[in-house]
C-alpha cells in the first residue's frame, strides 16, 4: 500500500527541519544494517565504528529550494558548493538543539562514497525507474539525500521494509518517461546514458536546462520542484557535461 501522508518518513519533529524543507529522516542501527552494507560504510569512513546509528536526512518536493533560496539571499559570499553547505548548517542547527554536540560525525556531504540508494531502499524511500533516478512513494521524482550523520545515540529505528514492494513503475501504464524522451534514451530494459549526454549537450536541446521525461512522469506530479529549481540543477548538469564532450573531442 502505498503511504498516504508525509508524516510517515519524518522521525524528528523540528521546527529548523520543518523550515529547510528536510522531511524525510531515518534512524539506523549500524550494527543492525546488512552485512555488506556495513562494511561498505566502515571502509569508506573508518569512523564509523566509533558511532552507534546513522542519522539521514531528505527532501521531498520544492520546500528544500525555498529555504535555501532565502538563506542563499541572506549570504552573500560565494561558496563553492551552496546546497551542501545549508543542508549541513541546518543539520548541524537540529544537532545542536538535540544536545549533541560532540557526538556526531557527517559522513554526506563530504568526502566519503556512500550508497545512499542502498539505505533509501532499505526503508522503501527508494524504487528503480528507467530514468535510472530514484522514485518516492510519496514525492515520486521530486527527491533528493541531502544528509548522512554518524551519532552516538539510541533512538528507536526505522522499520526495514520488505525488498520486494512494489514500485509505481511497475503497475505504470502510460510509461510517459519513455515516449516523451526527446533522445530515446529511456527504456524498460536499460538507460543509454551515451544518447542522453549526447542529445543534452546539443544547443538546441529542449533538455539543456530540465528533464522532459522526468517531469512526464505522473507519479507525485503536486510535488514537482520550481522551475527554477530544475533549471538550477540542469544548467549545472549541462555546464558539466558540455564541459567533459568538449575535452573528450579536443
Amino acid at each position: 500500500m502505498m503511504p498516504t501522508s508525509a508524516t510517515s518518513f519524518q522521525t524528528f519533529t523540528s521546527p529548523i527541519l520543518a523550515q529547510a524543507g528536510l522531511n524525510c529522516h531515518a534512524v539506523f542501527d549500524l550494527q543492525r544494517l546488512p552485512e555488506e552494507l556495513r562494511d561498505a560504510i566502515v571502509r569508506a569512513c573508518p569512523e564509523a565504528s566509533q558511532y552507534r546509528q546513522l542519522w539521514m536526512f531528505a527532501n521531498g518536493g520544492p520546500q528544500f529550494w525555498y529555504a535555501f533560496c532565502a538563506d542563499r539571499q541572506r549570504h552573500a559570499e560565494k561558496r563553492d558548493h551552496p546546497m551542501d553547505d545549508f543542508a549541513r548548517e541546518t543539520v548541524s542547527a537540529f544537532l545542536q538543539e538535540q544536545h549533541l554536540e560532540g557526538q556526531f560525525q557527517f559522513v554526506y556531504p563530504g568526502p566519503y562514497v556512500l550508497n545512499l540508494q542502498s539505505l533509501g531502499r532499505l526503508i522503501g524511500w527508494h524504487h528503480d525507474t528507467p530514468l535510472k533516478i530514484g522514485l518516492h512513494p510519496f514525492y515520486g521524482l521530486w527527491f533528493a539525500y541531502r544528509a548522512v550523520v554518524l551519532v552516538n545515540a539510541d533512538l528507536p529505528t526505522t522499520p526495514l521494509v520488505d525488498s520486494s514492494s512494489i514500485s509505481p513503475c511497475q503497475t505504470c501504464v502510460s510509461k510517459a518517461c519513455i515516449a516523451r524522451c526527446p533522445a530515446a534514451a529511456v527504456a524498460e530494459a536499460q538507460f543509454d546514458l551515451d544518447l542522453c549526454i549526447d542529445y543534452r549537450v546539443q544547443d538546441n536541446s529542449c533538455c539543456k536546462q530540465r528533464c522532459v521525461s522526468r517531469e512526464a512522469c505522473p507519479v507525485a506530479a503536486e510535488h514537482r520542484y520550481s522551475d527554477e529549481q530544475i533549471h538550477f540543477h540542469y544548467a549545472q548538469s549541462w555546464t558539466m557535461l558540455k564541459a567533459f564532450k568538449s575535452s573528450k573531442s579536443s
